[in-house]
């Protein structure tokens, strides 16, 4: 795979990156000024809802009321921090706060068995924290349905351990509908997301780390509303129109130049 990406890269009058990690990467391997970075935009649009239906979702879920309602959204693997996740959950618990975690949509895909196996850790470890009367497990769900799920909880913790970056749908998804996110520090600078901009960053691998933002920003409801609105100031730079426009544009560029 890494020397068909790199025959392509020196092959091609133009290659577009969508993201930071691998416009660096590709920059050895030809020249600068054919690569292009062009974004990935949500693949979940989201939906009209109201309060009543939070209500619902969330009583459904058998929350009560008070609770604060930590999301998680992607399949489960080895590099998205499932049992950090969990950790920080149960940390966070331990300290007084009344959390509930809920997994939206699948959490293993066909793709990659190795999810299936690192999945059943995460649930042991579950299991073993004391966790399980806490946690929502949602299940496959429609568009509509995992933006029904995202609008009925408080947070979303994406806890990568190579770091947050634009290539992750799951994160592009959060910001799209809204939510205070926490996630861990980009391995390389990532425009937007810096500490406080539009997210709230903790190093990767650090669960105590992760259970202080979550206590945090649980407790302040104005931080969170700042995110929210900068994390849908920040989506709409991602927008689908935007990312046509943009891909357009290195094509009529090609053309001239070619």
């Amino acid at each position: 795979r890494s020397w068909a990406v790199r025959r392509l890269l020196t092959a091609s009058d133009a290659a577009i990156l969508t993201n930071e990690e691998d416009l660096q990467a590709a920059a050895g391997a030809a020249p600068r000024a054919n690569l292009h970075l062009v974004r990935i935009g949500s693949n979940v649009a989201p939906a009209t809802g109201s309060a009543g239906e939070r209500r619902r979702v969330r009583s459904q879920w058998g929350i009560s009321k008070g609770a604060v309602v930590v999301c998680y959204f992607g399949f489960l693997n080895a590099t998205k921090g499932g049992l950090e996740l969990v950790r920080g959950v149960a940390e966070a618990r331990a300290r007084g706060l009344d959390l509930r975690l809920a997994f939206i949509g699948g959490v293993f895909g066909a793709s990659d068995p190795t999810n299936a196996a690192y999945a059943d850790q995460v649930r042991a470890e579950i299991e073993a924290l004391g966790l399980e009367p806490h946690v929502v497990y949602t299940g496959f769900l429609d568009e509509a349905g995992v933006s029904t799920a995202f609008r009925a909880t408080d947070l979303c913790v994406l806890p990568y351990l190579d770091g947050a970056s634009y290539r992750r749908g799951s994160l592009m998804a959060a910001l799209a509908h809204g939510l205070p996110v926490i996630t861990t520090t980009p391995a390389v600078p990532v425009e937007g997301l810096s500490e406080g901009q539009a997210v709230r960053l903790v190093p990767p691998g650090d669960h105590r780390a992760l259970a202080e933002a979550i206590l945090s920003l649980a407790g302040d409801k104005g931080e969170r509303d700042r995110l929210s609105r900068e994390a849908r100031a920040l989506s709409r730079s991602f927008g689908w129109d935007a990312i046509a426009r943009d891909t357009l544009a290195v094509y009529a560029r090609v053309c001239r130049t070619g």
